[in-house]
């Protein structure tokens, strides 16, 4: 059976980062570029410029007047949630021209930002210092299952119905029938990509949150976003596990709260994001 990185591997020319998004994160990284640097990066592209400005300007941030240029976009937001912001455009657009016949791209996309909404939420409510880095962890706890979808779209298929017949998760269906799970592939493709390395071990171990020895926090507030995340269309599906609830102190209340949250925000975060999809 493949492991995760040979499924990561597979899809390597199908989906990829774009070079524009590359470009920006090769300033990031070198110390001695700033923010005039990276305003050129990302002014070179007119689809990244135009995404970061659309975002910026959306209800997401909630800026009292309006930014009307990248320099004023990356000095407000500062350089690591400017380039954090992008890579969201990048992941959408990694897998933009792969055909699904999976699952609608509507509904995976619909099903991570809500994620990423009550992944940052919580993560502000833990009082994390960078806690919009957790909107981008949750926008890519399920990212794992977009590999699966192209590189083995019909064991995917047959992994979902046998979770939805058996009432198992669909994770061990799918450990048994492929012999790895979204969440080791989701890591997998965190490494091939180069992202940060923080990323790894939250989407690694979201399913078992007390296994993550560096970040269990973020782990178990994926678990959560997750699971609140994959009920609003589906009152049927799991919940979080008692050791992420535990870890992170909140009860059903919280859970409510979020859960009201995702619905309000969710839409036209998604309009924000990933202008290409419908409105659910």
């Amino acid at each position: 059976m493949p492991t995760a990185a040979d499924l990561v591997a597979s899809i390597g020319r199908l989906a990829s980062l774009p070079e524009a998004y590359l470009r920006v994160k090769r300033v990031l990284d070198d110390p001695d570029s700033g923010l005039m640097e990276l305003t050129e990066a990302i002014s070179i592209d007119p689809a990244m410029t135009a995404r970061l400005l659309r975002v910026v300007n959306s209800p997401f941030y909630g800026f009292n007047r309006r930014v009307d240029s990248v320099y004023r976009a990356v000095n407000v937001l500062g350089m690591q949630q400017a380039h954090d912001l992008l890579l969201a455009w990048a992941i959408g657009s990694a897998f933009a021209n792969v055909q699904f016949n999976v699952i609608p791209m509507q509904d995976f996309w619909q099903k991570s930002v809500a994620t990423a909404i009550a992944a940052r939420a919580l993560a502000k409510s833990q009082r994390f210092i960078d806690a919009e880095r957790l909107f981008i962890e949750g926008l890519l706890a399920d990212i794992g299952h977009l590999v699966m979808y192209t590189a083995l779209p019909g064991q995917s298929i047959k992994a979902q119905q046998e979770s939805q017949q058996s009432g198992r998760q669909l994770a061990e269906v799918e450990r048994e029938l492929v012999g790895t799970d979204f969440a080791e592939i989701g890591a997998a493709l965190v490494i091939a990509w180069d992202l940060p390395a923080s990323f790894q071990e939250p989407i690694a171990c979201q399913l078992a949150p007390e296994s993550a020895v560096q970040h269990p926090i973020e782990a178990a507030i994926l678990n959560v976003s997750a699971a609140l995340a994959g009920s609003l269309d589906n009152p049927q599906a799991a919940g979080p596990s008692d050791a992420a609830l535990s870890r992170l102190k909140i009860d059903d209340s919280v859970l409510d709260t979020l859960r009201q949250q995702m619905r309000l925000e969710r839409d036209g975060i998604v309009a924000a994001f990933f202008p290409q999809m419908k409105a659910a």
